[in-house]
């Protein structure tokens, strides 16, 4: 997919933003607080109706409006596309090609792959962060995954309800049957694609961490779950069985705790270097040569599974990384499609790089394109004349 147009309605701190993006690689550069990631943020919105940095899209409203619109236009494959997402009322609709869609069926329609510096902490962070980096990528290949993990949240939520009454005897056993019957159920749905997800993410993560490492470690990605199976590839009978029997044995301890102790909600990701956990055993300097294997993995995967260019949305990740990884990472991006890229520094990127880029310049709220890397940027000229003002 290639975006070739995108506008901002009353998005963050963008007013009205009418903006043409470059085929390739398009870098956007100005200091902190000019609203550089609230471009990357308002793509991924296209791409997945939410936001990776907050959970509500009241706060994705510009002050003093009531609503926001992002609207993008591009072609894939010789077809034109159209996006438009918006919220108002709290509500969020989604057009595509002038067409209402469901939110559920959103993720996979313009695909795209978002690296921000909290990612170069994704194997140092809690097991959460690597069940969102799981979760927010299979939302794009897979359609019924999002809907499926949508309703384990609203079975988790009722069952440890349940058992907090049960605690004080308000509840009877037979009550939880049925929710755990459920449990079980879609839990094991969930397990059975990330694991078959992993199997497929891993061929590319092994691939790009050679070619980053200079051939010279290799990387394989471990699904660890809490409930006990006997090999990687469970046929769903299996995981549904094995899901099971850990309900019945664990009952107890989750009375005593109120909370449901097992399942993909609980489930981790490690990351091995030859055969030793990097979350423990290794070096800053791995751990991030594995995360950009990570995300480069993610943009592959995504082409692989859904058949398009996925957008690649890189933000003020050059800052964070040394000398040897930003060069990895340049080699890297012209065989990406398009990217989308943010920096508070002009530093990273040597003349050559500029001039094969279509370059931006946010400055006192206002966007304007560099011609050349060497000439000054020019007075504000983007479709609309805005924007960033506050």
């Amino acid at each position: 997919m290639i975006i070739e147009r995108l506008r901002l309605v009353n998005f963050r701190n963008y007013g009205d933003l009418n903006l043409d993006l470059g085929k390739g690689i398009n870098l956007f550069l100005g200091k902190n607080g000019q609203g550089k990631t609230n471009l990357l943020e308002a793509l991924y919105f296209l791409s997945l109706a939410e936001s990776p940095r907050v959970s509500r899209q009241v706060d994705l409203i510009k002050w003093g409006e009531e609503g926001f619109v992002v609207e993008a236009a591009g072609q894939e494959s010789g077809l034109e596309y159209t996006f438009i997402a918006g919220f108002e009322g709290n509500r969020t609709s989604y057009r595509l090609n002038g067409k209402e869609i469901p939110l559920l069926k959103v993720p996979g329609r313009l695909p795209t792959a978002f690296f921000s510096p909290d990612d170069l902490f994704l194997l140092k962070g809690p097991p959460s962060g690597r069940r969102n980096y799981l979760d927010r990528l299979l939302f794009q290949a897979n359609p019924q995954y999002r809907f499926y993990h949508q309703r384990y949240g609203r079975i988790i939520t009722q069952r440890n309800n349940l058992l907090r009454q049960w605690q004080g005897g308000l509840r009877r056993q037979e009550e939880l049957t049925p929710w755990n019957q459920e449990l079980v159920s879609i839990g094991s749905r969930l397990i059975k694609e990330r694991l078959l997800f992993l199997k497929k993410l891993a061929v590319f993560v092994r691939k790009i961490h050679r070619e980053l490492s200079g051939y010279a470690e290799n990387a394989e990605l471990i699904y660890r779950s809490t409930i006990p199976l006997n090999n990687a590839a469970p046929a769903l009978e299996e995981i549904s069985q094995a899901f099971n029997a850990v309900i019945v044995t664990s009952l107890g301890q989750e009375i005593a705790r109120g909370s449901t102790l097992f399942g993909p909600h609980r489930d981790d990701l490690s990351v091995l270097l030859e055969g030793r956990d990097l979350r423990s055993f290794g070096s800053q300097g791995q751990q991030r040569t594995a995360v950009l294997a990570l995300k480069f993995a993610e943009a592959e995967f995504l082409k692989s599974e859904l058949e398009k260019d996925p957008v690649l949305l890189l933000d003020d990740v050059f800052s964070e990384l040394d000398q040897v990884r930003q060069n990895q990472m340049r080699r890297l991006l012209p065989e990406v499609g398009q990217v989308l890229i943010t920096s508070a520094d002009q530093t990273p990127f040597p003349t050559e790089f500029l001039q094969g880029a279509t370059v931006f310049h946010i400055e006192s709220g206002r966007l304007s394109q560099r011609t050349h890397p060497t000439v000054p940027a020019m007075a504000p000229s983007l479709r609309g004349g805005e924007d960033a003002r506050s």
